[in-house]
C-alpha cells in the first residue's frame, strides 16, 4: 500500500471515529438516564411532605429557618430569628411570594431571590429533572455527569452540569451555568443525614460571580409531616396564623 493510500485510510478511520463520537453524544437520553437524574435530585427520596429546621451561614451572618415542603412544588420558609418572626417565603411551582406580618397582600418575588446568599431552590431542592432537559450524559465507572438545558426561559440558570455518584445516585455537585457555559454558581453536597432516603445534612453554595464567602446550609432535622394545602395559600393566612400563633 502506498504512503498516500495509507494516509487516506488513516484519515478515514479518524473521521469514522469522530463521527461515531458525535453520534453518541447527540443520542437522546435513555429512560435509565432520566430515572437517574430524577432520583439524584436533592430530597428526591425524602418524605413527600416534611418539615425541616436548618441554619444558613455566610461569613459572619447566620440565619435560622424552618422549611415546610409538600409534593415537591410547594414550600414555605419560616424565619426563626426574633427580629424576623412572622416573615415567610412561599413557593408554588415557580412562583415565589414574600409574606410579612401586617401586609395586606403578598409580595411577588423573583425565582432567584436569596436568603443569606442561598436561593430558595438551593435550600429546598433544585428540581433538576423538572426544570432541565438532558443534553448529554458522560458515563464513568463511578460517576455520571449530566449536561442539562433549561426547559423554559424563566428558569434562573440556562444550563447546569450535574455530577452524580453512580452508586445510590447521590449528587456530588451541580454547576449552574449561563447560556454560554460559564459557571455562575456551584452547589456541593458533602454530607448526608440518610443516604438511603437522600436527605442532605450539609449543602455548600459558592457564588463565582460575586466571589463572596461560601454559603453553608446545615439541616438540623428533617421530619415527615402531613401538611394541609391551606398552609401554602399566599392569599389566606388563616392556616399559618393558627399553626404559628403560639410559636
Amino acid at each position: 500500500m502506498s504512503s498516500g493510500a495509507h494516509r487516506a485510510r488513516r484519515w478515514l478511520v479518524v473521521a469514522l471515529a469522530l463521527a461515531a463520537a458525535v453520534s453518541l453524544q447527540a443520542a437522546p437520553p435513555t429512560p435509565a438516564d432520566e430515572r437517574l437524574l430524577a432520583a439524584s435530585d436533592p430530597f428526591a427520596r425524602a418524605p413527600s411532605s416534611f418539615r425541616a429546621e436548618l441554619v444558613v451561614t455566610a461569613g459572619k451572618r447566620t440565619l435560622r429557618l424552618e422549611v415546610y415542603r409538600h409534593g415537591g412544588d410547594r414550600a414555605l420558609v419560616r424565619f426563626l430569628d426574633p427580629a424576623e418572626r412572622g416573615k415567610f417565603l412561599l413557593r408554588q411551582g415557580r412562583q415565589v411570594w414574600f409574606l410579612a406580618p401586617g401586609s395586606r397582600r403578598p409580595l411577588r418575588m423573583g425565582p432567584g431571590h436569596r436568603l443569606a446568599g442561598a436561593s430558595l431552590d438551593e435550600l429546598v431542592g433544585l428540581r433538576l429533572a423538572t426544570s432541565y432537559a438532558i443534553g448529554s450524559v458522560e458515563q464513568g465507572e463511578f460517576l455520571v455527569t449530566f449536561d442539562l438545558e433549561a426547559r423554559d426561559a424563566d428558569v434562573p440558570f440556562a444550563r447546569a452540569r450535574h455530577v452524580v455518584r453512580r452508586v445510590l445516585g447521590l449528587p456530588l455537585r451541580t454547576d449552574l451555568q449561563a447560556a454560554d457555559g460559564r459557571v455562575l454558581r456551584v452547589v456541593e453536597y458533602p454530607a448526608w443525614r440518610n443516604e438511603a432516603e437522600l436527605v442532605p445534612e450539609r449543602v455548600v453554595v459558592k457564588d463565582l460571580v460575586r466571589r463572596g464567602p461560601p454559603v453553608e446550609v446545615r439541616f438540623l432535622s428533617v421530619e415527615a409531616e402531613a401538611l394541609p394545602d391551606a398552609l401554602f395559600d399566599p392569599d389566606d393566612p388563616s392556616e399559618r396564623d393558627r399553626r404559628f400563633a403560639a410559636r
